[in-house]
């Protein structure tokens, strides 16, 4: 309805013939006596404006169709480089005081990646916004575990920790650490799980 009162024809001509008909602008008379002609040319202006309002509405929503089907194929790309099913769980219960796995961090920085690449080819403001908050918040994370972790290779399998020599040396400093990671964490895990949420909520996973 706000839509349609903020339509050119309501105030050109609609507005005006009513006004008119109860200010007596257009004569009593002439409206007796011409009521049928009248009302053939305003009904003959409202339909072509109907028929007109119709196409130009079936043409947009299938544009917007166009259009989310292309946002929700990004998406799905992001979450498949994401490797969502994997790491939701670890994002949610990493106790950074334990070694993890490399892969996982390199996960984290392929999505960021991409998703820089991707995201302004997503047409949806709302979608795009939700997407933006959750790598904001996996970058922050990345950014406290590269200044805060260790790579370490064993057995040809490579990890991440905070250094052990810290925790001997300086046992506050490397609490501290941990908590950072582990705040850090939760944050970008509660922003994936607004994401994931939105997600279901649009029907895309």
């Amino acid at each position: 309805m706000k839509i349609f009162a903020q339509r050119w024809y309501v105030s050109l001509i609609i507005i005006p013939f009513i006004i008119n008909l109860f200010t007596n602008t257009i004569s009593w008379s002439i409206i007796k006596h011409n009521s049928i002609l009248t009302y053939l040319i305003l009904s003959l202006v409202i339909n072509v404006i109907l028929i007109g309002e119709f196409v130009v509405y079936f043409r947009n929503q299938k544009n917007f169709s166009s259009s989310w089907q292309n946002d929700s194929a990004i998406i799905i790309k992001l979450l498949g480089i994401l490797n969502l099913k994997d790491n939701e769980e670890v994002l949610k219960s990493t106790n950074h005081s334990n070694n993890f796995d490399y892969n996982y961090f390199q996960d984290l920085k392929n999505f960021i990646f991409q998703a820089n690449k991707l995201e302004n080819n997503i047409s949806n403001k709302h979608l795009r916004s939700k997407l933006d908050n959750l790598k904001v918040a996996l970058d922050i994370y990345l950014n406290f575990i590269a200044k805060n972790m260790a790579s370490n290779v064993n057995n040809d399998c490579q990890t991440l920790s905070v250094g052990r020599e810290l925790k001997s040396v300086n046992y506050e400093l490397y609490q501290q650490r941990i908590k950072e990671l582990d705040d850090s964490a939760d944050y970008a895990y509660k922003r994936l799980e607004e994401f994931i949420h939105y997600l279901k909520q649009k029907n895309i996973i």
